[in-house]
Parts: C-alpha cells; structure tokens; sequence
C-alpha cells in the first residue's frame, strides 16, 4: 500500500493560484476584492466579540458575566434568523442579486456599529444587536460571488482558502481590536466602534465602485459577470454560450456534408 502525504506545499500553491491567475474581464481582481471583504469582516466581527466584553463590564453598562452571555446568545440568535429566514425572503420576492445583498448587510452594520459606539443603556445595545442582524449576508453573499467567478473544478480550491483566511482573520481581529481599544479607553470607550464604522463605510463605498462595473450592459462587458447585478446565474450563461458554440458546430459540419 502506497504511503498518503496529506499535506504537501504544492497544495498550498495550487490553492493560491486560484485568486492569482490571469482571468478575463477583471475576474481576477473581483476575486481578490471579494477574498479581502470576507477576510475583513471575519476579522472585524471577531474583534468586535472580544472588546464587546470589556466594553459591557464596565461603567456605565457594569454588566455581569450572564448578561453579556445573554447578548451573546441574541446576537447569534439573530444572525442565524437573518440567514435562514430573510436572505432567502430577499431572494425569492425582491429578485436581489448577490452585490445587493452584501450592500444591504453592509448599510445594517454600519447602523449597529454606530449606535454601540455610543450605547450607554442596556436596551440599546440589545436594540443594536438585533437592528444590525443582515450584516450575516455579508460573508454569505461574498461566497456566492466567488463561488460564480471561479470554475467549477476550482471551488473546493477556493472555499479551503476561504477558510484558512477566516481563521488567520479571527486571530489578526482580536489582536487589533484589543489592542486598539486598551489604547482608547480612556479617551473614547466606543472609539475603537467608530474606526470599524468608518471602515464598513469605505467597504461599502468600493462595493458601489464594483457594483457598477458588473453590471454593465453585455454590449460592454461580454462576461458571465456581466450577469451579477441581475437574477441570472453563471451556470445558465455558459448553458447558452454553449448551446452557440453547438449550434455553430452543426451548421459547420451540414455545410461540410452539403458540399460533399
């Protein structure tokens, strides 16, 4: 019986060739955008666990240990509702494409940031947990869009890189955010909710950027991407340049046939 390497750093670069390798249409460079939205907010949203604590136990909310575990349990709560009941809701009677969904839970969670940068009362920081629960169609809908921008026999590629980067992200997040809000406590406790508020918005910012060069019209931009801002997918755009590329065939091979 042959001896199995698990692991092999040829694997590594394999991987890493999926976001790095020359593609059509700026393909490459909407994959690498979308690999940094997901990184970052992995990270955020880890950091954001981690200060939230030492954020809660001290003056003026003075919470217990039990009270932030109930927040806790609300906040995944939440997150695992707006996932399973309204992503689905915003697909099926909105027709919204992927790029939308990511911008609406981008907007959600700039509102949440900022209204816990200044929560000085229990019921608004529990209102800014709830209030802020689309932001889990983020990292969702960012997946979708790598998963449609990558060949099909690239996709465990992609998604085992997708989550070695999440779990480099949860540690580079909390050593960030803790580290800046030990910095800012005294100044300014809900400083460090601001600084990823202002973020969230720039993130937002480029996503209108790149929303509008994948939507251009097909005239301008021939590519499966061209499809994104719509309900289309990318499987049913190879079907058709397919389906060309059959119907070009035959028509060659009848002429062939006509002339013999």
């Amino acid at each position: 019986m042959c001896d199995r390497v698990p692991f092999r750093l040829q694997h590594v670069s394999e991987s890493l060739k999926v976001i790095i390798k020359p593609r059509s249409q700026h393909c490459r460079l909407y994959i690498l955008f979308f690999f940094c939205v997901i990184f970052v907010q992995q990270a955020c949203k880890s950091g954001e666990v981690d200060i939230t604590v030492l954020y809660t136990l001290k003056s003026p909310l003075n919470w217990s240990r039990s009270m932030y575990g109930y927040l806790l349990a609300t906040d995944y709560a939440c997150l695992g509702l707006a996932s399973s009941v309204l992503l689905p809701c915003f697909i099926h009677f909105f027709h919204l494409s992927d790029l939308s969904l990511a911008m609406i839970g981008l907007t959600f969670k700039i509102v949440r940031l900022a209204m816990m940068s200044y929560g000085r009362h229990t019921w608004l920081v529990f209102l800014s947990v709830i209030v802020g629960c689309p932001s889990a169609l983020i990292i969702s809908s960012s997946k979708s869009i790598v998963s449609k921008l990558v060949g099909e026999d690239e996709l465990g590629k992609t998604f085992s890189l997708l989550s070695c980067g999440e779990t480099i992200s949860n540690l580079i997040g909390s050593l960030l955010f803790t580290s800046i809000y030990g910095s800012s406590v005294h100044l300014m406790p809900g400083l460090t909710y601001l600084l990823d508020c202002a973020l969230m918005f720039l993130l937002l910012c480029v996503h209108l950027v790149v929303k509008h060069h994948m939507t251009k019209p097909s005239s301008q931009l021939e590519s499966p991407t061209a499809q994104y801002g719509s309900v289309e997918t990318t499987a049913l755009v190879s079907a058709a340049a397919t389906g060309d590329v059959d119907t070009a065939e035959d028509d060659r091979i009848a002429d062939n046939s006509a002339k013999e």
